[in-house]
């Protein structure tokens, strides 16, 4: 909410919170090392080596990464507060962990984890019983817990039941060895991968590598071994717990420290000690960041992400779907038809391929065979509401009114609180002149979603042709309010409040739509008229010239410019931009009328109509 705050759409405020948030994870990892009495060398090479990782990274570039990153920093400054609550006795230091652990856990149910490795680390590294002062911290998770089940019960409508997480994290268990893989052969890191399509021989070559190093290590201690391994192992599975997850590098951000610890315990590690392991050392933070620069290159957009999921993940239908939609998107539907295929081939029955496919189709015009998916994904989803809404809306496309209506009813008979439905079936209605009727939809789909811009839009259209022009601005105003970025709701709240007579204010609703979107010729347009109005004639005729640049056939805005010219004197201007406007459309009876009267006034003969001057178009 911060970062919507401060930066709005664009990226770089976000972009910027997730590099802050991951360098303070790198401080608080060093921190920790430290706390667990590690060497100042090793702990401040692997905070580095942790800070520069190729799979860490994702994090960072990738926007919605933060999560990993946002759960580290929380759940290291939990676990680094019980380190001092257990040194010092200060309840101060467990206040604050609990804090910390309700923040993790609020950030992503993996920090529960902390619970176990909490009492891992009291039994194993401390070798310390349960006494009375850990109840302290027993009671803060509980609290916590307690209060994340609650509200969970009343926000998820389904929520996954444990039994479930538990054989999803037994079917994803091999996982491991992919992530392990990844720590010391980070080449082709999948972004959006299924567990079929990882690779497990870098894992196994990463593994038996740990294990040589360990076995010939004659300082090494178990206890932080077995400590490093349960806290890897405690935070990985947990992220993967779902059947057919997909599985992202940056999961490894949390349970990377445990295998940091592991490595710790290797004696020429520990040490940092021995011209080889400089060397070693040197290479990995010469060779990893420059990984990690050229992996960033995959988040700058969504064709090269996909690209790299598709090519990463030839058994997940849903990379190559992704890509599939990415490539219609661009205009190439060729292309995107041979991933749309991929993907069926990959699962059959992936009705969302078809659903998809199909309204990339009908944003080309393909409406044919469009409709030809659309009947094949309901084929194998018959009761997705969502489908029907689709189709719906391509056959309203094709002027088939009473068929569009007809799957919108069915939409709603599968899903009573559709709201986008409800509004699709009522511009179905509106654009079959029956505003009443269509009123009545928008207004259910505001019963359900009170900020449906869309809906709030539409309604304001249509009390405008009424002429009911207060309540128009008032729809039109909570249209803008709900979707800032549209300048359509600016504009036409503009004209509602002109119609008021409101023109300071319309003129205000013009430049924001104006400043959102500096090409909307209407905009131009309607900003001329208030202009006009106020006898600022120069500043309005700018405006008008404006729409005309962007929209040289805009009847209005020439007829506009004409009525301004002639009331300036300059005639033969204004009969070019009034027959210009009747070349656009014919029969414009008002430009058809000021033509009449500048001609008139040219051959200073009396006009053969009543009036006596020039009219604008409102």
């Amino acid at each position: 909410m911060l970062d919507a705050q401060l930066g709005g759409a664009a990226p770089f405020v976000y972009r910027l919170t997730n590099l802050l948030m991951h360098l303070l994870a790198s401080v608080l990892l060093f921190k920790v090392l430290i706390k667990m009495k590690y060497r100042r060398t090793p702990a401040f090479y692997f905070s580095l080596f942790f800070t520069l990782h190729p799979a860490i990274s994702q994090a960072v570039y990738w926007l919605p990464g933060r999560n990993d990153s946002l759960l580290a920093v929380f759940s290291l400054s939990a676990f680094l507060a019980a380190l001092n609550f257990w040194e010092t006795g200060g309840r101060r230091y467990a206040a604050c962990h609990v804090v910390f652990f309700a923040l993790a856990l609020f950030t992503k149910e993996t920090a529960a984890a902390l619970v176990p490795v909490c009492m891992l680390y009291r039994l194993w590294i401390d070798e310390k019983p349960v006494t009375s002062t850990d109840t302290f911290l027993a009671a803060g998770w509980g609290a916590a817990i307690a209060l994340f089940f609650l509200l969970r019960h009343f926000i998820a409508a389904n929520p996954p039941e444990f039994f479930n997480l538990a054989l999803g994290m037994a079917a994803n268990s091999l996982i491991v060895l992919p992530y392990l893989g990844n720590i010391l052969f980070p080449a082709n890191l999948a972004v959006f991968a299924v567990q079929r399509d990882m690779p497990v021989g870098y894992g196994l070559i990463t593994l038996g590598l740990i294990a040589c190093a360990l076995a010939v290590s004659k300082e090494k201690r178990w206890n932080r071994i077995a400590f490093g391994s349960a806290w890897f192992l405690l935070f990985l599975l947990p992220s993967n717990s779902f059947f057919g997850s997909y599985f992202m590098a940056h999961r490894l951000y949390l349970p990377f420290l445990g295998i940091i610890l592991v490595l710790l315990e290797i004696d020429q590690v520990k040490h940092f000690k021995g011209t080889g392991m400089v060397i070693l050392g040197a290479a990995a933070l010469a060779v990893f960041p420059a990984i990690t620069l050229l992996h960033g290159r995959i988040f700058k957009g969504r064709m090269s992400y996909w690209q790299n999921a598709a090519a990463n993940s030839p058994r997940s239908e849903r990379a190559q779907e992704g890509l599939a939609i990415t490539l219609a998107a661009a205009g190439r539907l060729d292309e995107a038809a041979v991933y749309f295929e991929k993907a069926l081939l990959v699962d059959p029955k992936y009705s969302e391929a078809h659903k998809n496919w199909a309204g990339s189709l009908a944003g080309q015009g393909r409406d044919k065979e469009a409709d030809a998916h659309y009947r094949a994904a309901l084929s194998i989803t018959p009761k997705s509401a969502e489908i029907y809404n689709n189709w719906g809306m391509l056959s309203a496309k094709q002027g088939r009114v009473a068929e569009a209506i007809a799957r919108y009813r069915h939409a709603l008979w599968l899903r009573p609180d559709f709201a986008q439905a409800q509004y699709n079936w009522g511009r179905a209605l509106a654009g079959s002149k029956e505003p009443a009727q269509a009123v009545e939809h928008y207004m259910a789909a505001l019963q359900i979603e009170p900020d449906f811009g869309d809906a709030h839009y539409e309604w304001g259209k249509v009390l405008t042709e009424q002429g009911r022009a207060e309540e128009a601005a008032a729809h039109f105003r909570a249209a803008a309010r709900n979707k800032p970025e549209d300048d359509e709701a600016l504009n036409n709240w503009g004209a509602a409040l002109a119609m008021q007579g409101r023109a300071e204010e319309a003129a205000a609703r013009y430049q924001e739509a104006l400043g959102i979107d500096p090409a909307n010729a209407e905009a131009h347009n309607n900003w001329g008229l208030v202009l006009d109005g106020q006898g600022r004639p120069q500043e309005a005729a700018a405006h008008f010239r404006a729409a005309l640049r962007l929209q040289p056939e805009y009847g209005e805005a020439h007829n506009n410019l004409g009525t301004v010219l002639a009331k300036a004197g300059r005639l033969d201007e204004a009969v070019e931009h009034f027959r210009a406007a009747l070349r656009a459309a014919p029969g414009n009876s008002r430009a058809k009328e000021n033509l009449d009267i500048v001609l008139a006034l040219k051959s200073r003969r009396p006009p053969s109509q009543k009036n006596s001057g020039p009219k604008r178009r409102g």
